[in-house]
């Protein structure tokens, strides 16, 4: 079980990655504003996931921050959901394609982040990209 947290702009990074850490230590912070939390084994401190759902904007909202939560069965879809519907959605077990079918296609740019340019590589010279096709041609046999 995975869970989402999507704060308010203006949100401190630095105080959602605590509200994070007090339920899972393995966390992924995918933008100033986005968390992701593996939830396994929390069923047996806070009951079933509506609760843990209800606990994790609860926190949030006592250190002033404004949140929505999404929890679901796999990182993608509490990603997705945590950003198409506003306060507390839960997707139960095995019904995650049913309920990712009926999102708009143009949430998908949410996984694509935006681009680094730093680690972008340069588009390739014509002689390199044959090269990588056929790693015994040389620049000079191609020219």
């Amino acid at each position: 079980m995975f869970g989402a947290l999507y704060a308010a702009e203006g949100t401190d990074p630095a105080m959602l990655e605590s509200v994070a850490r007090e339920f899972s230590p393995r966390i992924e912070v995918c933008g100033p504003r986005e968390i992701t939390l593996d939830l396994s084994g929390l069923e047996r401190l806070f009951g079933e996931a509506r609760m843990i759902a209800h606990e994790l904007r609860r926190t949030a909202a006592d250190r002033g921050l404004q949140v929505r939560v999404a929890i679901a069965g796999t990182r993608t879809a509490a990603r997705l959901f945590v950003h198409y519907r506003v306060g507390i959605t839960v997707i139960e077990p095995g019904c995650e394609a049913e309920m990712l079918a009926s999102l708009p296609l143009s949430l998908m740019d949410v996984l694509a982040g935006s681009p680094n340019p730093k680690s972008q590589t340069p588009n390739p010279k014509p002689y390199e990209t044959q090269a990588l096709r056929n790693p015994h041609l040389t620049k000079s046999s191609l020219t």
